[in-house]
This record gives C-alpha cells, structure tokens and sequence, in this order.
C-alpha cells in the first residue's frame, strides 16, 4: 500500500495550476489504528491521518525568486554553519521547522548524530537499516548543524522545511481515487533532491512512471524542461 511512511506522490498533470502543481510529497507516517514510531506528539501538526512534505520546492519571499534561509525562519540562536541554508515549503499547513537528513544508521551512538525517525526505503523492500546513507526524519536541529561544521554531513545531507501537507482519515484515499495524486516507490534519497539544482524531480519521477503519465505531462507542461520520451527519467514504480 502506498499508505504508508517513505511512499511518494506525485500531483497530476490537471493538477497544474493548483496550490500542488508540479509538486512532489513524500509520506512521512500513516496511522492505521497502530502503534507509530512517530511520536506524534512532538509533530508540529499533530493532528491528522497521513502526514507528509512537498520535498522539490523552497519557501519563497513573496513576489521574489528568493528562498526564506534557516537564518529567517529560526533567527534564534542558530548556528551559522546552517544560517544562509534554504528553507523548502513542506506544505500548507502551518508547522515548526522540520528536517530530512541523511547519514548511515550505523551512526546512531556517536555523539553527534542528531537523531530521528528512520524512514524505509521502499525501492529496497522497505530496508533502510543496512544502508550506508539512510534517510531520516526531525531530530536534533543543532546537533545537526554541529555535525555539517565537523564534517561528518554535508550540506546535500541535510533538507529543512516549513509546513507540512496533511489528510484527515479517507482523505487521501478519496484523492487518489479521483486522481489527483499518482503514488509511486522510488528511491527514498531523492527526498533530499536541490530543487533547480538536482533537476526537475516532478518531471523525472513523471517520465519514470510511465509513458502514458509522461505524454499527459507534457500536454499541459509546455515548459522546455518537459520532454515525455525522455530517456532519463528517474527510477518509479506504482504499487500494485
């Protein structure tokens, strides 16, 4: 099931336009009457059914092509080796700073690994634990930022965000259903992607997905980055 923490959705075509245009989310947790390894109390939106980040855009000052630094969004005692880092718009629903990070679970006892939620990797059966560059969840902000200066992460190892986009219970279901949202397995690393630097990840993962998808793409992108035979799309599978 695509419901579930390190799933991707990707906003359909028709959706352009839209608040989700072009955007790119990745599941963070999905409550199924279960026990969570997310501690959803210390979420900044606690509140919800499924919870994820649009990972391929950045904060951007309004009517600007600037992006919102860690320096503006958390100006309280933050270590300047992460100040002038971009901040990327998780969503819009309001919520506290959060941060993706990369590093080998291996890491978890040295002294400066900022912690976190492990999140699978579904491209890999869900195995992230034997991985040498794991993908994380929140965490200690200023053991992080304490790790990029010593060297032990570097700054494409590290993702901060603002907001969040969230679904009461059957809400995305219901949008799935109608078609608003493709969701696909993909490696759990590209969550980390530069947006403009890495790529148009939206138009890769779309060209990954399918021809059909990619050629539906492309009749309502006609933007130059969008080619529907391109050869280089990134590895996407749908769940069965």
């Amino acid at each position: 099931s695509y419901l579930q923490p390190g799933a991707f959705l990707l906003s359909h075509p028709y959706m352009l336009g839209s608040f989700f245009g072009r955007t790119v989310i990745c599941i963070l947790d999905h409550d199924r009457g279960e026990t969570t390894k997310l501690d959803r109390a210390k979420l900044p939106s606690p509140a919800f059914h499924t919870y994820g980040l649009i990972i391929n855009r950045f904060s951007m000052h309004r009517g600007t092509q600037r992006a919102f630094t860690m320096n503006e969004a958390m100006p309280q005692s933050l270590d300047e080796t992460i100040g002038d880092l971009p901040v990327r718009e998780g969503g819009p629903v309001h919520t506290s700073i959060q941060m993706l990070h990369r590093r080998s679970p291996q890491q978890d006892d040295e002294a400066w690994s900022p912690g976190g939620m492990l999140l699978p990797d579904l491209m890999n059966a869900g195995d992230a634990v034997l991985s040498d560059k794991a993908l994380f969840f929140q965490g200690n902000i200023n053991k992080a930022a304490e790790a990029l200066a010593a060297g032990h992460l570097q700054e494409d190892d590290i993702a901060f965000f603002a907001g969040a986009s969230v679904w009461s219970r059957g809400q995305l279901e219901d949008e799935v259903r109608s078609g608003y949202w493709l969701p696909c397995k993909a490696p759990i690393d590209l969550a980390l992607s530069r947006p403009g630097k890495d790529g148009d990840l939206w138009v890769s993962l779309m060209t990954g997905y399918g021809a059909e998808e990619a050629k539906l793409a492309s009749l309502f992108d006609t933007s130059d980055a969008f080619r529907w035979d391109n050869k280089n799309g990134l590895p996407c599978d749908d769940f069965d």
